[in-house]
């Protein structure tokens, strides 16, 4: 049985076994104390059944940033479901680059990448359908951002490259490296 098919069928708090209240904890639907409202709870439901990925390896996870409620997604949570889709033929090494013209597969500087690029291989696609994330659109500024720039910013056009090439299975779906720049100040 997988963990998924062990949280609650709704999002009814009254009609949960102590083991799914507990899932709901572990999931990050509870907040402060607070259980998030129940079309939160449903739709993060309908998420992981919709997907297949499991809360407790924190494959996906449902988080409040100021009084919002988002299901987010890991970025192993994502290449699981491009790979489970049997369309996912690999993907590109992370590039970074400064100017826009000469990317690298290494990023040793110590000023912060520009952008970064991934492409992603579908079957029946010619070509990696390649995503930029720009330093300017998703830097958070945040402790890990300024210790990691490059990773982080990789993990965004990953995360892009990867919804570009399965819009059907990751629709609506965001990682944590993407939605840190839209947390509250």
């Amino acid at each position: 049985m997988s963990t998924a098919l062990a949280l609650p069928a709704n999002g009814d708090a009254n009609s949960w076994t102590d083991s799914e209240k507990a899932l709901v904890v572990a999931s990050g639907l509870v907040s402060r104390g607070t259980l998030a409202p129940r079309p939160v709870v449903e739709a993060f439901i309908s998420h992981c059944h919709r997907t297949g990925l499991d809360p407790i390896a924190r494959q996906i996870y449902c988080i409040e940033r100021g009084g919002k409620w988002t299901t987010q997604i890991s970025i192993d949570g994502a290449r699981l479901v491009a790979e489970r889709s049997k369309q996912y033929q690999g993907q590109t090494p992370a590039e970074w680059t400064a100017d826009g013209i000469t990317w690298v597969q290494v990023w040793l500087s110590k000023e912060n990448p520009a952008a970064a690029r991934v492409g992603v291989y579908r079957a029946g696609f010619q070509a990696p359908l390649y995503a930029v994330a720009t330093w300017d659109a998703y830097n958070a500024g945040s402790p890990i951002w300024k210790k990691m720039p490059a990773l982080m910013l990789g993990k965004c056009a990953e995360m892009l490259a990867l919804r570009k090439a399965f819009p059907q299975d990751l629709s609506g779906l965001y990682s944590a490296e993407e939605m840190d720049q839209a947390a509250p100040a």
